[in-house]
């Protein structure tokens, strides 16, 4: 009978961790909603990053869409990716202006969401978005280079 009810206690524990880690994620997501502006001197002076994120066409699925203008408006750059919940995490793809298609793996742990993106075999990245106590959003971007992260792009930005 001890057994039984420790048993009991414990499945108990593991559901509510396992359902305060899932209401987490969940969280993080809604928090990012919305649109998100930053300067984007890294791009070109005067530029201006945009961050867009919406719903998917289904419950399980988020959408975001990045874009880099210079000061007179014109497009720089410009991708989206589709995340898809999972059960250790998010995947999903990103598309952008260069002709990139990249996987996605990202994981929330902390209040970040940390994407991997790419391939060995071709390039590999990844983006953290950390949301800030003041509101605003930061989010820093590496690539892999000869096996070691190189950060290329960081923009502090604030709500649209």
């Amino acid at each position: 009978m001890k057994r039984l009810i420790w048993l009991a206690g414990l499945a108990l524990v593991t559901m509510n961790t396992s359902c305060s880690v899932q209401a987490a994620e969940p969280e993080i997501l809604n928090n990012l909603k919305g649109t998100w502006t930053a300067d984007c001197q890294a791009f070109a002076p005067g530029a201006r990053c945009l961050l867009q994120w919406t719903d998917g066409r289904h419950k399980n699925l988020l959408r975001v869409v990045y874009e880099v203008s210079k000061a007179d408006g014109s497009q720089l750059f410009a991708g989206e990716g589709l995340y898809r919940r999972t059960d250790d995490g998010f995947a999903g793809y990103w598309s952008d202006t260069n002709g990139s298609l990249h996987p996605l793996q990202a994981t929330y742990a902390d209040g970040v969401l940390t994407t991997y993106w790419g391939r060995a075999e071709t390039e590999q990245g990844k983006t953290r978005y950390a949301l800030n106590a003041d509101g605003g959003l930061s989010v820093t971007d590496w690539v892999k280079k000869n096996g070691t992260w190189q950060q290329f792009m960081h923009a502090d930005y604030q709500r649209y």
